[in-house]
């Protein structure tokens, strides 16, 4: 729940006559603490997302000014107040054209107003987003994990603004072969985006996923957004994957919501749903399948359907099964399967004959296509099960 440049803007722009110099598109830049840098070396200590104070009383040239300026751009600063003195006469034009070009809010203060006070209201706001964006992942947690205490996550969401019959719908999202360090940089990387667009939302990271709890927003719409998030990542992150549960309306079935997007992430990996991105409503008659906890008579039912032509795969060396899965999800139109599978339309005519035979069928039976299509979507489910 960091707050944006322009908040913090807001706090202080008439008490303590902050003036807005440029980069008046970048107001919307996610502020995760404040940091006074005075010099080109002080500036590589920031971690991103700070909003940095200067005196100027480090530097020596008005050039000097102007690279600094140019290093917190580099290392991600959110903005910068200078402090306008004995140590920095004015700022230049080329200055306001660079944080301009750049987006980089760029304040002015004058030197009577005490940088400390200035420093210390950031600081309390800060502090009191870190305890919004604390309180509320326990009260989500909770509501998903602990449900003898609702009352508590109620008055805590109640506190911040939610009710307990909100919308709430559940992203897990997950990037394959990543550690939490790449976790945390793609949490703010996306709450950076999330905040910009104003979107209600509660994230954290849990048992290395990012889980995104939307609020008041619909399922298609928050597809749209993890998608359009995906894309403006996909140059620094790829292999990210997202499962989004079904909407609740109300606060005591976050837990469903949750489960779903869970369980469709797990689909996804194991490559049952194409695509990194899927909707636990779009999963069809897969969600028939999500609560059944008789695998055994899943499993039963697949090797009624399967068997000979899983073993006549296993003793031959062969993808007859991959073939007729192929051919099935491309509405049994040889031409399209054997474009997807790289051979000849004649070469998959030879396939298709040889599994009616195996499996001893008629593949032109839309039963027989129904039975071995739900025996397919089985035997993957039951792989990640």
């Amino acid at each position: 729940m960091a707050n944006s440049v322009r908040q913090l803007y807001m706090k202080v722009k008439d008490s303590h006559e902050l003036t807005l110099l440029a980069g008046e598109q970048g107001l919307d830049n996610l502020v995760r603490w404040i940091h006074t840098v005075e010099s080109l070396d002080m500036s590589d200590f920031l971690h991103g997302n700070e909003l940095t104070f200067t005196t100027g009383v480090g530097l020596k040239e008005e050039e000097d000014l102007f690279n600094l300026i140019k290093q917190n751009v580099k290392n991600n600063a959110s903005g910068m107040i200078v402090n306008i003195g004995p140590f920095i006469k004015n700022i230049t034009p080329e200055m306001i054209a660079y944080c301009n070009e750049y987006h980089f809010p760029l304040f002015s203060v004058p030197w009577h107003i005490y940088l400390a006070d200035v420093i210390r209201i950031f600081t309390y706001e800060l502090l009191q987003s870190e305890k919004k964006e604390t309180e509320l992942t326990k009260a989500i947690k909770g509501a998903i994990f602990d449900q003898n205490h609702f009352d508590d996550y109620i008055t805590i969401l109640d506190r911040y603004g939610h009710a307990a019959n909100d919308n709430y719908c559940i992203a897990a999202i997950q990037m394959l072969d990543s550690d939490e360090n790449t976790l945390l940089n793609i949490k703010k990387r996306m709450e950076n985006s999330l905040v910009k667009e104003n979107y209600s939302y509660i994230s954290f990271l849990l048992d290395e996923k990012l889980i995104i709890v939307f609020i008041n927003n619909t399922e298609d719409h928050i597809f749209a957004i993890i998608n359009r998030l995906f894309h403006d990542l996909s140059y620094v992150y790829q292999n990210l994957i997202a499962g989004i549960g079904a909407n609740q309306s109300t606060i005591f079935n976050v837990k469903n919501s949750y489960t779903q997007a869970t369980k469709v992430l797990e689909l996804i990996k194991k490559m049952v749903i194409k695509g990194p991105i899927s909707l636990y409503n779009k999963l069809d008659f897969l969600k028939l399948l999500l609560p059944m906890n008789d695998l055994e008579a899943l499993r039963d039912y697949k090797n009624e359907k399967l068997y000979q032509l899983e073993k006549y795969d296993e003793l031959n060396n062969t993808k007859y099964l991959q073939t007729l899965e192929c051919y099935l999800n491309n509405n049994c139109s040889i031409n399209q399967t054997a474009k997807e599978l790289f051979v000849h339309r004649n070469t998959i005519n030879y396939q298709i004959s040889r599994i009616a035979q195996i499996l001893d069928n008629n593949l032109s039976s839309f039963k027989t296509r129904c039975d071995l299509y739900l025996a397919i979507q089985i035997k993957n489910y039951l792989e990640v099960c």
